[in-house]
């Protein structure tokens, strides 16, 4: 019998997916959000701490806060959300909420600008990631699920090193640019996402009508 192979590593498949238009610009979206939203990871408790003297208990809340609003919108907002504006339009909502919330934090206004940027940041992200991740899916065959799906985490790990790696260096420079990178970032995002062509239709086989 000859083995199933549907369920094996394919790279020559990988690449050849990754190579189509459609979905390199997809993983590009995921690579450019991923690095802006995760820019707030390593440097939420340093610049709370530099500018608003939160201890760290207080800076604990701001990140309970985030994960609550997580929750919430993944857990309900979302399926209205995206039947209302389609899977493309809530990501690019996604994305301009994460670039006000990191703008409003790089103004370093007072505190309520703090909550108030925290709480848009939460949101955003909320919807980007399960946006982005059912466009993906739907630019793929049904053959192709477990590929894009590896594809989409390989370019979310590859964000996040990034990401933890270009914030430190750019917090040391100043507290405000790794926000206002974030925020250019998401902007970018955006930006590709409005520009995404939809999927183009699955070539019809071709059959040879030749008369032998």
């Amino acid at each position: 019998d000859n083995p199933d192979t549907t369920d094996r590593f394919q790279p020559a498949k990988l690449i050849h997916l990754a190579q189509r238009a459609d979905i390199a610009q997809l993983l590009l979206v995921v690579l450019t959000l991923t690095v802006g939203q995760m820019i707030l990871i390593p440097t939420l408790r340093l610049i709370s701490d530099a500018w608003y003297g939160f201890d760290l208990m207080q800076s604990t809340w701001a990140f309970v806060l985030w994960a609550l609003i997580g929750v919430l919108v993944q857990g309900g907002a979302i399926r209205p959300t995206v039947k209302r504006l389609g899977e493309r339009h809530t990501a690019v909502l996604g994305a301009l909420l994460l670039a006000s919330g990191f703008f409003l934090m790089a103004a370093h206004l007072p505190l309520w600008a703090f909550w108030t940027a925290a709480v848009l940041i939460a949101v955003g992200g909320s919807l980007v990631v399960p946006a982005t991740t059912g466009l993906l899916s739907r630019h793929a065959s049904e053959a192709d699920q477990g590929g894009i799906q590896g594809l989409n985490q390989s370019a979310t790990a590859l964000g996040r090193a990034v990401s933890y790696t270009m914030a430190g260096g750019l917090f040391a420079l100043s507290p405000a640019l790794p926000y206002i990178a974030g925020g250019i970032l998401c902007i970018a995002g955006s930006i590709l996402l409005l520009a995404l062509k939809a999927r183009a239709p699955e070539p019809e086989p071709q059959h040879d009508l030749s008369v032998p």
